[in-house]
């Protein structure tokens, strides 16, 4: 006899559109007559509190052998049924393949650690969202209203089809519901047709970057500072100022429109975010990429825009003369092999003796790419230091596989500083093995 884990569902309606799992749990929870929410989040997910996480199910596998693949993999729930596909395309390679394991076998951080919003300073949106005019053309058309994914996803508070604002579900207790006029409310303020026409921009830029495969985020930050310089916002000869970048986007209609929310996101209207972001000192949250994207070239149009965020590199640079070449992948800045030599070097000295050069020379170069000598050393050095860290305890656990957390911290305590100080996602990474194996009581028998 098969136990409920190996269970298969013998019927499995098919999508309705481009539903979210969320909302296909809760259509199959009121069309197949599971009275409790409970059996339904079991039978689905192996969980009995699935049902609270409309974001990503951590029983996504247990679903997956459920209907037996029929409606996708892993991979392709979490990229394009969940609203935390917005989140994947701006990993890296290993953080996303981190991303996916821990998904697949449900050890280590949750998905929030894993993506590093703990870093970000902004918490994932779990919010759901539903527009009435498809609210009333699923009723006619499917007689059962469902919850869209591309309504679900960060940056989209506008329903691209209707051009209609959407509605936040206000929830009292976490059940499997679909969307109802009576369960909504609107978070913010009737937007002006200027900034309807913004956060409509925002939505299909939001639509588009989801369905990415990967985006580079560091020829996108090359992007943006170079823009930046071209509009005039930032200058050529001086670095990044943080009150000059937050006046220009808090005086955007989009910035306009933000104060009015009721919701965590108003925060952004100030900007005082960007220069951060723009430095890798906070998470990468898709968001705010979204935001500054939508505001800094709010000029193009939508194709130029969507095809200079997916491939940045093809796009004209243009330098301090007005001269102008494309990007290719060596051209951010300075040369891969210069800046490893400044990176690595002690001090900014250094690295000029090293490159046969003056001090002066080397530092004014960086004064041209918009940051000074330091700033630039710990900026960019960042990622570098980071894998370091990670690297060291990797390695220390691999000699040791018997150790503890505390083993950890007692001998690699530099890596251990500098992570949980800059990058506390990353450590928890690195020990979700010892974590997943430890437990906060002593077992009873």
């Amino acid at each position: 006899m098969k136990t409920e884990a190996q269970q298969k569902l013998p019927f499995i309606p098919a999508w309705r559109g481009d539903e979210s799992l969320y909302s296909w749990a809760s259509s199959f929870h009121k069309n197949c007559g599971n009275g409790s929410h409970r059996d339904t989040g079991m039978l689905l997910f192996g969980a009995a509190h699935a049902c609270k996480e409309r974001d990503a199910p951590t029983g996504i596998p247990h679903f997956v052998h459920a209907t037996d693949g029929n409606l996708g993999n892993l991979p392709e729930l979490l990229r394009t049924r969940c609203s935390v596909g917005i989140f994947i395309p701006f990993l890296t390679p290993a953080r996303r393949a981190i991303f996916i394991d821990r998904a697949e076998t449900a050890n280590g951080p949750g998905w929030t650690t894993t993506l590093g919003m703990s870093a970000s300073g902004l918490s994932p949106n779990s919010h759901l969202r539903y527009c009435e005019s498809c609210l009333n053309e699923d009723l006619a058309n499917l007689q059962l209203p469902r919850w869209r994914w591309p309504h679900q996803l960060a940056g989209s508070w506008v329903c691209s089809d209707h051009a209609q604002p959407l509605k936040t579900a206000i929830h009292r207790s976490f059940t499997w519901i679909l969307p109802n006029v009576s369960i909504g409310e609107y978070l913010h303020a009737e937007p002006t047709p200027t900034q309807l026409e913004v956060l409509q921009r925002m939505s299909r830029l939001a639509q588009y970057a989801a369905h990415q495969e990967h985006l580079d985020l560091y020829a996108i930050r090359q992007s943006v500072l170079n823009e930046l310089r071209r509009q005039g916002i930032s200058s050529w000869s001086h670095p990044l100022n943080t009150s000059r970048l937050a006046g220009w986007f808090s005086a955007s209609e989009l910035a306009e429109w933000l104060r009015t929310a009721q919701s965590p996101e108003s925060s952004l209207a100030a900007g005082t975010w960007i220069h951060d972001l723009l430095r890798g000192r906070r998470g990468d949250h898709p968001l705010k990429w979204l935001l500054l994207w939508s505001v800094l070239f709010a000029h193009e149009q939508d194709a130029s825009s969507h095809r200079r965020l997916s491939r940045p590199w093809s796009e004209p640079q243009w330098d301090t003369f007005g001269q102008s070449s494309l990007w290719i992948e060596d051209m951010t800045g300075l040369p891969a092999d210069i800046n490893q030599i400044i990176l690595n070097a002690e001090t900014l000295a250094d690295a000029a003796k090293k490159l046969g050069i003056t001090t002066g020379a080397l530092r004014d170069r960086l004064v041209q790419l918009g940051d000074r000598g330091g700033s630039y050393r710990k900026g960019h050095g960042m990622p570098l230091r980071r894998q370091r860290a990670v690297n060291s305890i990797l390695k220390f656990i691999a000699h040791r596989p018997d150790c503890t957390l505390g083993d950890i911290h007692r001998e690699c305590k530099a890596a251990v500083s500098w992570l949980r100080a800059n990058s506390p996602e990353d450590f928890a990474i690195a020990t979700r093995e010892l974590q997943a194996k430890s437990t906060r009581q002593m077992p009873l028998f």
